[in-house]
């Protein structure tokens, strides 16, 4: 009744989407016809990370597999182009519409159809399971934001997990939460974040040569990278570096922002501290640098960028964003820092601190001085060794999930 309700609801939803109905329907109409193995429906540039990683581990096992991975945003897109286009089918998600979503699985006619994370569309998962696919949530999370809300809605909730032949959580928290949202646990299985997976091979595909010459670094410059600042940490970052390059005048800084609509406030916070700063795309137009803190005004090089560091932190996490992928500097052992909100990398965050790789900083202060006992190697601060050891030992969760994908390939719908 609730699912049939939503339904009729979304075709006055999705009304305004209609002019860019088209666009969509006509990718996945270009597509070979199915059926597909698995269709992977991954939002952004985080799930398609993990699309990567089951991708990898997927076709290992079986190179023949017929795979499609969906984004809903352009950066998804682009990326799933760039890194998956070679090896698997790429186009742009259809809109929760109903009648885009059978005409999409008409085309596709998926065997599996795997949601990546929390990506929850009634209609497709409805029509999806009509059609006798078995649905697998991977690498599934629910985050503590999202769960109050979803409990809410837990009778609709519950009418939308039963549809699932198995959720492939990332942890034993992840899992009580889809469990008392309606989830069978009997289908529930905790596999790991395949999230974390393949950090080591990705350093392998980073040349840091041309970064040293286009920023006119040396090797034995300390370097200290920022990553995803978001908006509302900027100030916290500016005092402490000002702080910072008191104490340490050859320090160089990178700042590689969450998003890239907030530049402008981002360099004048760092101007109220009397600090100078410069664009990366300045330099690559052959602007000299001038400036020891350069802002990355470009989206996919921070993996990369975390190789020249000799410390980092990683941002989203001074105030209630949930942080971001914290071994990802890790993986080429950096010493990691991140503030008290980390939510959505619960266990990397227990990993690098039980380990001594990571540290969570709670103001400017804590920032400045932590990042000092880095630099200094003293016993204050997190060890570089023991963060990589923490990445290390996070991996293997695409392997899992992976096989798991497999055994339902060649299961029968119950």
């Amino acid at each position: 009744m609730l699912t049939a309700l939503y339904s009729w609801l979304t075709k006055g939803l999705y009304y305004p989407l209609v002019p860019l109905v088209p666009a969509r329907l006509k990718r996945i109409q270009n597509l070979p016809p199915g059926p597909f193995d698995i269709w992977f429906q991954a939002v952004s540039v985080g799930e398609v990370a993990v699309a990567e990683a089951l991708v990898g581990a997927l076709l290992q096992m079986d190179p023949g597999l017929r795979v499609l991975v969906t984004s809903t945003t352009l950066t998804g897109l682009d990326r799933a182009r760039k890194t998956l286009g070679h090896r698997v089918e790429v186009a742009p998600y259809v809109f929760d519409f109903p009648q885009l979503v059978k005409a999409a699985l008409e085309r596709v006619a998926p065997r599996i159809f795997s949601p990546i994370e929390t990506e929850l569309w009634p209609n497709m998962i409805l029509e999806a399971s009509g059609r006798g696919a078995h649905l697998l949530l991977v690498n599934a999370r629910i985050s503590p934001f999202s769960f109050p809300r979803y409990r809410r809605l837990r009778p609709f909730m519950a009418e939308i997990l039963r549809r699932f032949s198995a959720f492939l959580a990332i942890s034993s928290v992840h899992a009580r939460r889809l469990e008392a949202l309606g989830a069978h646990p009997g289908r529930i299985h905790i596999c790991g974040n395949a999230k974390f997976e393949g950090l080591s091979r990705r350093i392998t595909s980073c040349d840091l040569g041309p970064w040293f010459d286009l920023l006119d670094l040396s090797l034995e410059r300390p370097v200290l990278v920022v990553g995803s600042l978001r908006q509302g940490e900027q100030d916290v970052l500016a005092q402490s570096l000002k702080a910072l390059f008191e104490a340490v005048p050859s320090l160089f800084v990178l700042i590689a922002p969450r998003h890239l609509t907030w530049l402008e406030p981002l360099q004048q916070s760092l101007r109220g501290q009397g600090l100078d700063s410069q664009l990366l795309s300045e330099l690559r137009s052959g602007v000299p640098r001038r400036a020891s803190v350069i802002v990355v005004d470009e989206i996919g090089h921070l993996f990369c960028l975390y190789g020249l560091a000799r410390v980092a932190f990683v941002g989203g996490s001074l105030i209630p964003k949930g942080g971001q992928n914290l071994l990802e500097p890790a993986a080429w052992g950096v010493p990691v820092l991140y503030g008290p909100y980390t939510s959505n990398f619960e266990e990397a965050r227990g990993l690098l601190e039980d380990k001594g790789g990571g540290q969570v900083v709670r103001s400017s202060e804590d920032l400045t001085k932590t990042v000092l006992a880095v630099l200094s190697g003293s016993s204050g601060g997190p060890s570089g060794e023991k963060a990589r050891e923490a990445a290390q030992e996070a991996s293997g969760a695409a392997t899992r999930q992976a096989r798991l994908i497999l055994e339902y390939l060649s299961a029968r719908r119950p």
